[in-house]
């Protein structure tokens, strides 16, 4: 019986597992237990979604820590961008708006915000998980300029060596604060990122 426990305890690391957890405000991924990301989706001053901090396998940082965290390893580095915050995807111009530079310390009147609607399917398992969420791209009044629906996955390569991190985007449309509709993107688009160790 002890020979048993032995064993299963020695073949439990060897088995890879991604482990997504959601929160009030972030949502954490995990791979054997160690944190890999954290989508950040809601916050009194989040303008847009981001992953952060972001690891390679290896768990070296792979973004920068500043504005989120101050740390000793960015001392005397430029601090600029501000709204440039671990992984993100936004455009600088939709419908006159601004998605990119949008930070909320930021003074520009045309400041749009991706806010975080509705979270989807979340799935953990062996070497991967994925998490769906729905965002409205929204003008600084509120309006609803489009809805994006965003499926990410990360996988396992291969033990400690190298992760794969993937996003699907599927862009709906509405009537934009200005009439006009907004264009539509007729197929997902999806983006991925491989990080080594």
């Amino acid at each position: 019986m002890k020979l048993l426990a032995v064993l299963i305890a020695l073949a439990l690391p060897m088995a890879a597992q991604v482990k997504i957890t959601a929160g009030a405000d972030k949502i954490a991924i995990r791979i054997d237990g160690e944190l890999f990301t954290e989508f950040h989706i809601a916050g009194a001053d989040l303008t847009k979604p981001y992953l952060w901090p972001l690891r390679a396998a290896s768990g070296t940082y792979v973004t920068r820590m500043w504005p989120m965290a101050d740390v000793p390893e960015e001392a005397g580095t430029t601090m600029d961008h501000r709204h440039q915050r671990g992984l993100w995807f936004a455009h600088e111009g939709v419908n006159g708006f601004d998605f990119w530079n949008n930070e909320a310390s930021y003074t520009t009147p045309n400041r749009g915000r991706i806010v975080f609607r509705k979270l989807g399917t979340i799935r953990g398992g062996k070497d991967s998980g994925s998490l769906a969420a729905t965002f409205e791209w929204v003008d600084p009044d509120g309006g609803a300029l489009l809805r994006k629906d965003r499926t990410m996955t990360s996988t396992l390569l291969s033990r400690r060596s190298a992760t794969s991190h993937s996003m699907t985007k599927r862009t709906g449309c509405s009537v934009s604060a200005c009439g006009r509709l907004c264009r539509k993107i007729p197929a997902p688009a999806t983006s991925r990122m491989l990080m080594a160790a």
